[in-house]
């Protein structure tokens, strides 16, 4: 079987590999810093009402989150959020 990113054509044209690459960063919508972390970071903007699958579970945007923002990707009680808050 051969792999589409490593193909006789790689050897004329060396760019291909990173172009597939910047195409799959593209479409990345956000990113888990530490799995530890409860929170996301946008990579792009997403809109309200939007919906991302992240580890499994789908999650529903309840506001805009503007590109390289932090969202809480489980429910944050009263004490935690005035401790984000405060930070």
């Amino acid at each position: 079987m051969q792999n589409s990113l490593s193909t006789e054509s790689d050897l004329y044209f060396p760019e291909k590999k990173f172009i597939l690459l910047l195409i799959l960063i593209m479409e990345k919508q956000y990113l888990q810093i530490d799995p530890a972390d409860n929170v996301l970071v946008a990579l792009q903007n997403l809109e309200k009402g939007a919906e991302i699958l992240h580890d499994g579970n789908i999650i529903h945007l309840e506001e805009e989150i503007p590109a390289k923002h932090k969202f809480a990707i489980t429910l944050l009680s009263p004490v935690m959020k005035s401790k984000c808050m405060e930070s």
